[in-house]
């Protein structure tokens, strides 16, 4: 799936998330949500900056950004460049399972492999995290194997 090229202003993590840290984050942002300029109707974790060796990552928690929107202290503004995605539908309860079908089964038979850039998880607007089953979709940027 083509996707347009975004902004989305929000809070920085850079780690493992072996401790609940995204989940943290995450609370954190809603408590300051009305305080960040941004599109109403969903919300985006942005991964970015992997380090393999150490298994750790940039994770933003955000939103949208409104077109030229100032940064409130404590946020970033992380740039999505516009490409081609694999969209995965999944649940928070099954997105680690959902990343590792992806890429140990899905990937290796696709005729497609993982291309530079940010993945990113999107939340639109009938995403209820405190509903079990609400449906989230991962975007993972790819193109052609061959």
């Amino acid at each position: 799936k083509e996707w347009p090229a975004f902004a989305v202003i929000g809070l920085l993590y850079r780690g493992k998330n072996d401790q609940g840290q995204i989940p943290a984050l995450w609370g954190t942002l809603d408590a300051q949500a009305h305080a960040l300029p941004h599109r109403p109707g969903a919300a985006f974790g942005v991964i970015d900056n992997f380090d393999m060796d150490q298994g750790i990552f940039d994770y933003v928690a955000g939103y949208e950004a409104a077109p030229g929107a100032d940064l409130p202290d404590g946020t970033v503004l992380k740039e999505v460049p516009a490409q081609q995605y694999a969209v995965f539908d999944t649940t928070l309860a099954d997105l680690m399972q959902t990343i590792h079908r992806i890429y140990d089964e899905w990937m290796p038979t696709s005729g497609f492999r993982r291309t530079t850039g940010p993945e990113f998880e999107f939340y639109g607007p009938d995403f209820d995290p405190s509903v079990p089953g609400s449906v989230m979709q991962l975007f993972i940027p790819i193109e052609d194997a061959s």
